[in-house]
């Protein structure tokens, strides 16, 4: 049977047809050399290694875990493999040091796989193919160190044909030839068929297939020994359980059930029931799951099929599987906090990575109860039970530190998926920043797809409250063969921080895509479309799905100002000025970090579309718009976002105190201007006035204050030099009952520079309280930036206004703007509009800076452009 297997299967790898090679049985032989046109293309991964190679442990691993460290295996060189050539050799040695990550989600675990795959593949030709297949495969991710000619489809398929050419020779040999090298052998190539890029649901379950067949053959085999077996019955049974109960969950078919009834890894591998229950650091999930993941497969079919023959008394009954749901529920939750590891296993496991097993363990028993709760019992995904499993799935992902591998970290596509498409409201967010954390920082490809399966099933105004019919229509659009991939391939591929998968419908390859993005992503500061600092751009008000920590958002409005207009040109202006702000040249060395790469995700969220005719129109268009902002959930899971406004005259300040009021409550405001902006409406000069009127941007504040949005003794002006109303000190009057502490422009010289004047501000506000930092760009000198409506001489000079920002760091600033930036009476150096991005740079960093101690989850900067 396992012939036929794979007498169908072979002629679909592509390659050259090689000899069949059997490989050397004692050391010191000459030995053929294994046969690819293309072994050259890979050079050595270690600088300076010779042709003798690393020195692979032919010696049989002892059982147990007294398993010596891999360094010790393979720290010398011998005649051991001089029958290699040097590139073989070359990928053996990665294999080894970087691409048996793939396999293991804990270094011993890494270890033990490679000190039983390197000695059964020098002696079994089949596996030595496979492993360089998987090798090449796994090198390929390391863009930087291949060669541009190299063509990795053709040299991984001519190892893949080689593999399943020798794999049918020694299937049909009689003897010499070890079961569990075989098995290891169709292990490899299947996940070699997963990351090649042809994979799909024939590529991949073949392999399954021939596993079963090959596993109820009863022929004894020689040449295995009790301790090979040992170690190799531990190696392919976690992976076939694995493997097997997966596809049996997350696809519409499963494996045969004949085969799996009579021939499963149980029965076939020897284990016995009590020893097949412990959590399983290879799967990072208890092996009784195993068995309930089948069950819960096996009740949910039958429940398919029932429903769907309503009209005709069939086995079992309803009441049957009512009956077998509450056996699975109870069995499950009974289970749940009290999975055991193996002795051995905890002798290798820390505290702290115990702790994330077991955290990772609790999200796929979340994961089997809403399978039974879901497709079994048939609940709403809105029944309370179904909700409760789906946060606590988050929850758990929530302890597990985010890693490049070697983590259970790297094993939570699955639960998360499955909590996804159950996920309500704001869990939905929490579920699509795990994934995106978790794509952030293992790049696997997979759980990129499996976020944009959960994408299109939320923004679905159908309804889908049915698993079965959800899988139906995901089987229709070709999803499930994505899904069903990257459920198996987080189970084989722990620890592994890219791989080669690619949609068999995709026209253009990764590695040319790779090559594109190498070539062509860099922007020199006077190149690109104009965001701010080259920010990633998205209309974040008709996306609501994209996240972020910082918004730079334009508001260009500005028919609310006394004097000169042109403000509304601001948001274009400060942005081409920040043009030489980039994430490759923004560290800041006065904070010690860059902040466009440190944790926080900023995104340039375009402008508002403003309406220039009706004020009470873009008063509402500003206020909404604020509030839909500011109440998104962050990025990092950390805080609310934080938004900064590039103004647009300074009456916008109004709409987002409101917005802010909504989540903080009253803030403190830290008002840079040259003017109080906290005038009564009627002290502008008119008999003609109306309520609309009373929005302008010399009367915000007022207004803001009389709504209870500021907190009253906690706000300071700094740079004030305007002069007043009328005849007497009335102004100042109303600025003291709005409770605002003024710092004129002059006091700088009188209370210590730039460091006397923010050390006041800090002492008056305080740092914990809220606060909307407001720079009006009039606060400077208008010999220095003309480029504004209102200018007032003898301000603060563009310096002086930097090193008072960059000392009341230590504020929290929940909100931010830059206005009354008008280019069209900026100089012809764009001054005003320099110095309006750099106060955004410094305003970004303070705020960068503060989050940094709370932030949960690191982002990704892949999408921020470089400058050259």
């Amino acid at each position: 049977m396992i012939g036929v297997v794979y007498r169908g299967h072979a002629g679909k790898a592509a390659g050259p047809s090689n000899d069949v090679l059997l490989a050397p049985r004692s050391v010191g032989k000459k030995k053929k050399e294994l046969n690819t046109e293309h072994s050259e293309a890979i050079a050595p991964i270690t600088p300076g290694a010779t042709e003798t190679g690393p020195l692979i442990c032919l010696n049989p691993p002892r059982q147990g875990y007294g398993v010596a460290p891999i360094g010790t295996m393979l720290s010398k060189e011998i005649d051991a493999l001089s029958w290699l050539p040097l590139s073989s050799r070359s990928l053996l040695h990665h294999f080894v040091n970087k691409a048996s990550h793939i396999t293991a989600c804990h270094a011993h675990i890494q270890t033990r796989i490679c000190r039983l795959i390197v000695p059964m593949a020098l002696q079994t030709p089949s596996l030595l193919y496979a492993t360089m297949a998987l090798s090449a495969l796994h090198r390929s991710t390391l863009i930087d160190g291949m060669p541009m000619n190299f063509d990795l489809d053709e040299l991984v398929s001519s190892f893949m044909a080689s593999s399943l050419q020798n794999l049918r020779h020694e299937l049909q040999a009689k003897e010499g030839v070890s079961k569990y090298a075989l098995l290891a052998t169709i292990r490899t190539l299947c996940v070699c068929e997963i990351h090649s890029g042809r994979a799909d649901a024939r590529s991949w379950r073949v392999h399954v297939e021939g596993a079963i067949a090959l596993l109820g053959t009863t022929r004894a085999i020689s040449g295995v020994g009790p301790v090979d077996d040992g170690e190799s019955q531990w190696l392919i049974g976690s992976w076939y359980a694995s493997i097997e109960s997966l596809m049996a969950l997350t696809t519409r078919r499963g494996l045969p059930g004949p085969q799996t009834d009579q021939l499963g890894p149980r029965v076939l591998l020897r284990e016995t029931q009590a020893e097949n229950r412990y959590l399983d650091i290879y799967s990072a999930y208890s092996t009784d799951l195993n068995d309930t993941f089948k069950r819960i497969r096996a009740a949910a079919w039958e429940r398919q099929q029932l429903n769907a023959n309503a009209d005709i008394t069939i086995e079992p009954s309803n009441r049957d599987l009512d009956e077998e749901a509450d056996r699975l529920e109870s069995s499950i939750r009974a289970m749940i906090g009290n999975s055991s590891f193996r002795p051995n296993d905890l002798q290798v496991l820390s505290q702290h990575e115990a702790q994330q097993f077991q955290a990772c363990n609790e999200t796929y028993y979340h994961t089997a109860l809403i399978h039974v709760l879901r497709r079994v019992r048939q609940l709403p995904r809105s029944d309370l039970r179904v909700q409760a499993s789906v946060k606590r799935i988050i929850e758990c992902c929530l302890q597990i530190t985010p890693a490049d591998g070697l983590s259970p970290w790297v094993m939570l596509t699955t639960p998360l998926f499955t909590a996804g498409c159950e996920a309500l409201g704001e869990d939905r967010a929490m579920v699509r920043q795990l994934l995106q954390s978790m794509y952030d920082s293992l790049r696997i490809r997979n759980i990129q797809r499996s976020l944009g399966i959960l994408e299109t099933s939320w923004s679905n105004t159908e309804d889908n409250d049915d698993w079965d019919s959800l899988l139906a229509k995901m089987v229709m659009g070709k999803v499930v063969r994505c899904l069903a991939l990257g459920l198996c391939l987080a189970t084989l591929t722990a620890g592994h921080g890219q791989h080669a998968f690619v949609d068999q419908e995709q026209e253009i390859s990764q590695d040319r895509l790779a090559e594109l993005q190498r070539k062509w992503n860099d922007e020199w500061a006077f190149s690109g479309i104009s965001t701010f600092a080259h920010l990633p751009h998205q209309k974040c008000l008709v996306h609501p799905g994209e996240l972020y920590d910082i918004a730079i958002i334009g508001s260009p409005f500005d028919t609310a100002v006394s004097y000169r207009p042109g403000a509304r040109f601001g948001p274009r202006a400060i942005r081409a000025a920040s043009a030489r702000q980039t994430a490759n040249r923004g560290f800041n060395p006065r904070a010690g970090f860059n902040p466009y790469t440190s944790w926080a995700t900023i995104m340039d969220c375009g402008d508002i579309p403003i309406n220039p005719f009706d004020n009470e129109l873009a008063y509402r268009q500003m206020t909404e718009a604020f509030s839909e902002l500011a109440h998104r959930p962050s990025k990092s899971g950390s805080q609310k976002p934080r938004l900064i406004t590039l103004g647009g005259d300074h009456s916008l300040a109004l709409p987002a105190l409101r917005a802010l009021n909504e989540i903080y409550g009253p803030v403190a405001v830290l008002h840079f201007d040259a003017h109080l902006d906290t005038w009564h409406p009627a002290k502008y000069p008119s008999a003609w006035t109306s309520e609309q009127s009373h929005f302008n941007h010399g009367s915000m504040y007022w207004i803001a204050s009389n709504e209870g949005l500021i907190a009253n003794g906690s706000s300071v002006h700094a740079g004030l030099r305007t002069r007043l109303s009328g005849s007497g000190w009335d102004d100042y009057e109303d600025d003291d009952r709005q409770g605002f502490f003024r710092i004129s422009a002059d006091d700088i010289d009188d209370i210590g520079g730039p460091a006397g004047v923010a050390k006041l501000i800090v002492e008056k506000i305080g740092t914990e309280i809220p606060v909307y930092l407001s720079v009006d760009i009039d606060v400077v000198d208008p010999g220095l930036a003309p480029g504004t409506g209102t200018p007032e001489p003898g301000g603060w000079t563009s310096r002086e206004l930097i090193r008072i920002l960059r000392n009341v760091e230590g504020l929290n600033v929940v909100g931010a703007d830059i206005v009354e930036v008008a280019p069209a009476y900026d100089g012809r150096g764009e001054q005003t509009a320099l110095v309006a991005a750099q106060v955004v740079y410094e305003i970004l960093t303070s705020m960068v800076k503060r989050g940094l101690p709370v932030a949960k989850v690191s982002s990704s900067k892949d999408n921020v452009k470089s400058e050259l």
